[in-house]
């Protein structure tokens, strides 16, 4: 098992993406918001789910369940608001 470093700056653990922040990030609760990105669960959905999702996403459900834990890559969803940032600031092009 891979151990979590240890960041001397916030005394937070640092996960692969070596931001202080968790590899992935599950849905928040309806009438939550994100803890990372500040998006609802509703605005989260419509980036991952669909034939093309704009943000990928992994959901981790046993054998035979119906449902499952809706995981995202914080990375992934992260570089995709930084790139709606970077279009609407003509710094990028446009999607």
């Amino acid at each position: 098992m891979k151990q979590k470093k240890q960041n001397p700056n916030n005394g937070g653990t640092v996960g692969a993406n070596g931001r202080g922040l968790p590899e992935f990030l599950r849905l928040p609760k309806s009438g939550s918001l994100c803890p990372v990105s500040g998006l609802a669960r509703s605005a989260i959905n419509s980036l991952i789910l669909g034939s093309k999702p704009a943000v990928r996403s992994i959901c981790l459900r046993r054998p035979g369940a119906a449902r499952g834990i809706r995981l995202i890559p914080t990375k992934d969803l992260l570089a995709y608001l930084y790139s709606q940032c970077d279009a609407q600031n003509g710094k990028g092009g446009a999607k």
